[in-house]
């Protein structure tokens, strides 16, 4: 009996002394941020289907090799007129974090879709920052912007004939 007790003590001992450990201060985090009074509204919904055209395989002959960039925008109106942002591509299931482009889940083979911003240079989607997607910013009146970008195939190999098919989601990155 006198064991346990003792063993209970020294326990309940070492957790005080770890404790005490634990609540060294060796700094401080301080955050900051901003509520925006009025967010931009997204022209249909936010959801934007892209529609590449159709390209013969040998277009597509190496790895490297693009073909068709296709330019679609993501269109707001209702901004607060200082308003400063960009679409972050987020990381998902469709994203081959070692290219940084979209995965084919379509037939076709050794293809990705490569996105460009609107100086069509390439979008790392594996990044967390994407690279300059934010360039693709342009006020078209008063409180309506438009982010202009493009997509486009890109071989990882010789292309196989197919389908081609993925998805990515965006978030807007107010500055």
């Amino acid at each position: 009996m006198k064991l346990k007790a003792l063993v209970a003590a020294l326990i309940a001992t070492s957790g005080l002394l770890s404790m005490s450990a634990a609540q060294a201060s060796d700094g401080t985090v301080t955050f900051t941020g901003s509520i925006v009074a009025t967010s931009c509204v997204i022209t249909g919904g936010g959801n934007i289907a892209v529609t590449l055209p159709p390209v013969d395989a040998s277009a597509l002959s190496a790895a490297g090799k693009t073909a068709t960039p296709t330019q679609f925008n993501i269109a707001m109106t209702g901004c607060p007129a200082t308003t400063t942002l960009h679409a972050l591509f987020e990381i998902g299931a469709n994203v081959d974090t070692t290219t940084g482009n979209l995965k084919n889940t379509g037939t076709a083979t050794n293809v990705e879709i490569s996105l460009l911003n609107s100086a069509l240079g390439a979008i790392n989607i594996a990044t967390q920052a994407n690279d300059g997607a934010g360039t693709g910013l342009t006020t078209t009146t008063a409180g309506a912007y438009t982010l202009s970008y493009y997509a486009q195939y890109i071989a990882t190999g010789a292309a196989g004939a197919g389908s081609v098919a993925s998805s990515v989601t965006y978030s807007l990155v107010y500055n």
